[in-house]
């Protein structure tokens, strides 16, 4: 994933990308798990390579991004409770860590996670470059180490590893 710290450049230009789908953003009372998700304000809808639409749910308010739950066309809704999951907390300035736990109601246990705000600078991909990106390491159950890059303004994510699946997410960012 590269290295931490102030002014990095992350070079993912080679990436032979395969288009997974789409992200669509929705809006919350027009999708079909509004109200099992009632504290959800921002909504997006996955189309591509599951057989089902997936609609993401989730929170953003002035100091925190949480997931909310998740909702399959055909398969109904699945929630992070008995409290959200944390995806990021606002201000987030380099160096911030914070600890979350979370459990859906498909989980056996609950998940730890520590988020470290790890470096910023520049984001290479074949879709463009990205000059203004923070990037967050991840650690799952104190041993899991994931990356996620965001776009800075406007805030959303560019790159997701999911390394214990030994996969990676790059959206097409609005550069």
């Amino acid at each position: 994933p590269g290295p931490a710290g102030a002014n990095q450049t992350w070079d993912f230009s080679n990436l032979e990308l395969t288009l997974g789908g789409q992200d669509t953003p929705q809006v919350v009372g027009n999708t079909p798990f509004a109200a099992q998700f009632p504290t959800a304000n921002n909504c997006y809808k996955f189309s591509g390579i599951f057989p089902q639409d997936r609609y993401y749910y989730q929170n953003v308010s002035a100091t925190k991004y949480e997931i909310i739950g998740l909702g399959i066309s055909t398969l109904g809704g699945n929630n992070y409770t008995p409290n959200p999951r944390t995806f990021v907390t606002f201000p987030y300035t380099f160096g911030t860590v914070f600890n979350d736990t979370y459990k859906t109601t498909t989980d056996v246990s609950e998940t730890t996670v520590v988020a470290t705000y790890d470096g910023y600078g520049t984001l290479i991909l074949p879709t463009g470059t990205y000059t203004n990106v923070i990037r967050q390491k991840v650690v799952k159950n104190g041993t899991v180490v994931n990356y996620n890059w965001f776009n800075v303004q406007p805030f959303y994510p560019l790159v997701q590893t999911v390394l214990e699946e030994n996969s990676i997410g790059v959206m097409k960012g609005l550069n």
